[in-house]
């Protein structure tokens, strides 16, 4: 039996269920290499449901790229 891991962005559709603002934006600005782009990303995150799940995600896998959770 094979296990599929659980993605953060699914936890968050449910029925009427607005996109998470990193389904809803443009997906490089979270991997800019600008450090505006990147500030704008991290505003993104913080009103997200899904905030501290996506960190805890990214500090378990070693994201060595990216915002993840703000």
């Amino acid at each position: 039996m094979t296990i599929q891991p659980l993605s953060v962005a699914r936890l968050a559709r449910g029925p009427g269920s607005a996109p998470l603002p990193c389904q809803r934006e443009d997906p490089r600005l979270w991997f800019s290499k600008r450090p505006g782009g990147l500030e704008r990303a991290k505003a993104y995150c913080q009103p997200c449901p899904l905030r501290a799940a996506c960190l805890a995600g990214a500090m378990a896998r070693e994201e060595p790229h990216g915002v993840w959770g703000g």
